[in-house]
This record gives C-alpha cells, structure tokens and sequence, in this order.
C-alpha cells in the first residue's frame, strides 16, 4: 500500500505484531471518494485514517495495549494530539501541497457523499443531533461562512437543508446567532500585495459606495396613505409545495438571511401555510420604486423558488389578500396557518 493514509493502520499493526492482511482482519481497503478509505468490519464500515487506525488498535488482542496509553488521561492526550496533527499539522501541508483547484475538487466530492448520505437521514448517526453532528456543523459552519457561496452549495440540496436545520436548533443559534451565507470567495492574496497593504493603510479609506435606492428623493407617504410612484407591494408564493414543515421552514429562514443586503429598504411578511405533506409559502412584500430593484433579484438568491406578482391596488381581490397576510389571518385562503416571519 503505498497511499499515505494507510501508513498510520499498517503502523499499529506492526506495533502489535500483526500483520495486516485480509484473511486475519477481514479489513479491506478501497477508495471511495479520493483519499477516504473505508475499513469494513463484521458490524458495518468506518471510514477515515485515523478512525480506521484507532479501530484496529482497539481490536487487537491482550488487555494492555500501549498505543492507546495506560488510562483514561493517556488516552485523552492521545486523542488530543491526534486531533492537532490533523488539523494543524497535516491540513496545512496539504493546502501548501496541494494547488487550491484541487482542494475544490476533492471538497466537491467529499460534498457529494455528503449529500447522497443526506437524502435520506436528517442527522448524521440517529434522529437526533449527536457529536458527529456538531463536529460537522462547526466545519461546514466555516465552508458557508467564508468561501461557499449559493451558486456553490446549491449543487448539494441536502447538504444546504442539513445545515440550516442544524444552526437553527437553539443549542446552535445562542452560540452562533444569526449565521449567513457569504455571497462571494475572498481572493487569495500573495505575500507581496499583504505587504503592499500594510504600507498603505495610513491612506484615507475610499468613500463606500452608495445603494442606488439612497439616492431617491424622500417619500412623504403616511400611514394612511400610499403613495404608488414610489413604492410597489408584491406578492409572492414558492413554486413548489414541500412536504417537511423543517425543511420548508429552514428554507424560508436561509432566503431570508441571504436579503440582509436589502434589509433598510424592504418590509416583507411571510406565511408557512398548509400541513404536511403539503405546506406552503406565501407572502406579502414592499419595495422601494415601481418593480422589484434588478439588484435584489441578482443578489438575492432564492427568488426563483418564488413566483412574483405585483399587487394592482385597485383589485379588491388582491387589496383583500393584503390585508389577510399583514393581518396573519388563520385559516388563510382556507389553510393552516402555521407560521408568520416578519422581515
């Protein structure tokens, strides 16, 4: 075996005085997704080098087994530095190593199992969060925080709904709060131009560019009044019909976080009607000028989940479903209502 990965089981092999073969273990390792391995076992299969290194030390015989320590705090060490080599040492040979296209290329496989193993479980071991999952979520917490956009993760629906279902459960948002989505990939800069930065950063910063709708004249519309030239309500309904209320609810939370950009010029207001297995969206928004400004339709992703109409204030029909969805009237249109988000 030549690959690196399988260094680390064949050396506590031979630290025990085994040899690794098929027949005596019943291991057999293939790759899967790149460099993962799997290790099959008698109750099912393990995948990754140091958890299949960590198996077959355990599953040597003898009582005493030097390799995993002599107590409770030996072995907390060594599962200590075992995590500090992998993710201090070797992850960042490997981004030195390795050009950064790579590095794409294999998260996109790593994603895609990932996201077949998803299509049909909601966590990761049981039905309910456990350390696997919390593991998980803290490093795909920094994948969605800093370098994966939509246009990225939207490949990986079921990696996307697992994510949003996970940092909204309380024990996640108290500690993380309100998590977005970055809308792009930061360059990566040479050591000359960081140094270039240092040397001008007495320099006056460069006025912020403005939000085309700051520039609008100020609008005297009152309560009472509603001024058409100026604004436009709009009416909205996802196009698709789900059949998890957590999953659907999820969805709604991440198109909403992903609009912060719009959040000092819009009021919107949306209604998770229905039961399962069918549950829907509808809801009610307001914007500044006579249509939708095109860049909240480009910077927002999400929108095409929705179909858009806009309001004809002169419809009693629509100035009637106006009211019903600010009001959050229950049953709407004859439906559950089973959850109102203001934004």
């Amino acid at each position: 075996m030549a690959n690196l990965k399988c260094y680390q089981s064949l050396f506590f092999s031979c630290y025990q005085s085994a040899q690794p073969k098929p027949r005596n273990f019943i291991y057999l390792f293939f790759i899967i997704v790149c460099l993962i391995h799997v290790l099959h076992t008698p109750k099912g299969s393990v995948f990754e080098s140091n958890v299949i290194a960590f198996y077959i030390a355990r599953s040597m015989e003898g009582t005493s087994n030097p390799l995993l320590g002599s107590s409770l705090y030996e072995l907390g060490l060594i599962k200590q530095w075992i995590i500090f080599s992998s993710s201090k040492v070797k992850a960042n040979i490997c981004r030195w190593l390795y050009p950064r296209l790579v590095a794409i290329m294999n998260l996109k496989r790593a994603l895609t199992t990932l996201d077949s193993y998803l299509s049909s479980n909601t966590y990761l071991v049981r039905d309910c969060v456990t350390l696997a999952d919390i593991i998980m979520t803290c490093d795909l917490f920094r994948g969605f925080n800093f370098l994966l956009t939509k246009s990225f993760t939207e490949k990986f629906p079921n990696v996307e709904r697992y994510f949003w279902i996970v940092v909204k459960l309380p024990e996640f948002s108290s500690e993380l709060g309100r998590v977005i989505q970055t809308v792009i990939v930061p360059e990566v800069q040479s050591a000359r131009s960081l140094k270039r930065k240092v040397q001008v950063h007495d320099e006056a910063p460069k006025p912020k560019a403005k939000n085309p709708l700051d520039m609008l004249p100020p609008i005297t519309m009152i309560l009472d009044e509603y001024d058409p030239e100026g604004y436009s309500l709009w009416l909205c309904h996802n196009k698709y019909s789900e059949d998890n209320l957590v999953s659907l609810k999820s969805k709604v939370d991440g198109f909403l976080q992903r609009i912060e950009l719009v959040h000092d010029y819009n009021f919107g207001k949306m209604l998770i009607i229905g039961k399962e297995p069918n549950v829907k969206v509808t809801g009610l928004w307001l914007f500044r000028r006579k249509e939708i400004p095109q860049f909240f339709m480009d910077g927002s992703y999400g929108m095409e989940s929705y179909d858009w109409v806009k309001v004809d204030i002169f419809d009693d029909c629509q100035k009637e479903r106006v009211n019903q969805i600010f009001k959050g009237q229950n049953p709407f249109e004859g439906e559950a209502l089973l959850e109102a988000k203001i934004f």
